[in-house]
């Protein structure tokens, strides 16, 4: 799946009107699923010994954090390449890394 095949996705299956509910409603998703993915850790790692959740279990709780960040990029007009890319650009500058 291409990014902006995602975003549209997200964007046209959300059903989201741009409203201060919605753009709130998108930052709480992102700190719960951010917490689910948290718990994988803890059950997965701390709790060697009995591991409860799966490896796609992680990936799915991921596509939910990912799943957030583009409802906010969306509220705000961003796409999520601009936004990898002012990230890749920020790092780059921090690190003195090249891109």
């Amino acid at each position: 799946m291409k990014v902006k095949e995602f975003e549209a996705f997200v964007t046209n299956n959300a059903r989201m009107p741009l409203t201060e509910k919605n753009y709130v409603y998108s930052f709480v998703g992102l700190a719960g699923e951010t917490g689910e993915v948290m718990e994988w850790l803890k059950k997965n790692k701390l709790r060697s010994t009995n591991p409860q959740f799966t490896e796609d279990d992680l990936k799915n709780e991921l596509g939910d954090v990912l799943h957030y960040v583009a409802r906010i990029c969306y509220h705000h007009g961003w796409t999520l390449k601009g936004v990898m890319k002012a990230n890749v650009d920020k790092l780059s500058k921090r690190y003195g890394v090249s891109q």
